[in-house]
């Protein structure tokens, strides 16, 4: 957006399609954030809003929060690291196929 409203093109129809965005990911901001600013820093020192994420998961995390399983978790991770898995597959490959030529 910034770029776009630099180059003069803050009346292109993608400029539209970006406030939207953003005014549809502001829906849920509410709430208190209670704060410090000591010279030179600022700090968060609370945050309260009915549209908090660590009260909807009980200000847990990971299978603790009861959201999956073990199981689960064991297969995000597998998914997760395929593009890893790949990539050394193929350079195992690669070199397979060069060693015999």
């Amino acid at each position: 957006m910034g770029d776009l409203v630099h180059e003069g093109q803050h009346l292109d129809p993608v400029c539209r399609d970006i406030e939207a965005l953003l005014l549809s990911s502001q829906a849920r901001v509410s709430g208190e954030v209670q704060g410090s600013v000591p010279a030179g820093s600022a700090f968060v020192e609370g945050v309260a809003s009915p549209y908090s994420l660590m009260a909807a998961s009980k200000g847990v995390y990971g299978e603790s929060a009861g959201e999956w399983t073990p199981t689960d978790a064991l297969g995000y991770s597998k998914m997760l690291a395929l593009t890893g898995v790949f990539y050394q597959r193929a350079g195992t490959n690669a070199q397979a196929r060069a060693g015999k030529s």
